[in-house]
């Protein structure tokens, strides 16, 4: 039986709290009853405009959908035996695909008519791309040096085998920027994908 780490458990807990309140505070909801790993932003673009690979551009004042990870699906997962990493993976990669077919469908409904992509900011981007992202560099800002930050927080907090090769580089981790139209969301996750 292992031991109890009582100052592991406070790390655990002050994150979540803090998480927690993050995701209040920016409005991020989370996909319904059956949402396991994703929370949605409503939000109008600022910045840049983003051109999709697809020809659809994101110009400032577009309604857009920022998605979060609900680190929740990570802190029950933490116990989980690095024996189980690949197991974890392949949940992680049903889940998301799950949470991808939800936001589908509720992008359909009339009240978000008007979303024109998806976006994320994540060190997910290689396994983002494979489901069907565009990944798009982010500039080297204090906002997004500061999300560097506490992506790596959570990353350690929550055991996250990737945190491993980073420190084990001796490099900080990268985040990307990862987008998906709309049209691309529908194609992709829309009722006659696959799973």
């Amino acid at each position: 039986m292992g031991s109890f780490n009582f100052s592991k458990s406070v790390e655990i807990a002050l994150v979540s709290i803090v998480h927690r309140i993050y995701l209040f505070i920016i409005g991020a909801r989370p996909l319904g009853k059956n949402g396991k790993v994703l929370r949605v932003e409503l939000q109008h673009h600022k910045g840049l405009t983003v051109k999709l690979a697809n020809g659809i551009k994101v110009i400032p004042g577009d309604q857009v959908m920022k998605l979060h990870f609900d680190h929740t699906w990570f802190k029950d997962k933490q116990k989980a035996k690095p024996s189980q990493t690949l197991s974890r993976q392949l949940e992680f990669r049903h889940d998301f695909r799950s949470d991808m077919q939800l936001l589908t469908a509720q992008l359909k409904r009339r009240d978000f008519s008007q979303v024109k992509a998806i976006y994320g900011w994540t060190f997910l981007y290689t396994p983002a791309a494979r489901l069907g992202f565009q990944v798009l560099e982010l500039p080297n800002t204090i906002r997004i040096r500061l999300a560097r930050w506490y992506i790596g927080l959570l990353m350690r907090t929550y055991h996250v085998q990737e945190n491993k090769r980073y420190r084990a580089a001796g490099k900080p981790i990268e985040i990307k920027a990862v987008w998906l139209s709309r049209d691309g969301l529908l194609t992709l996750y829309g009722s006659k994908s696959r799973t």
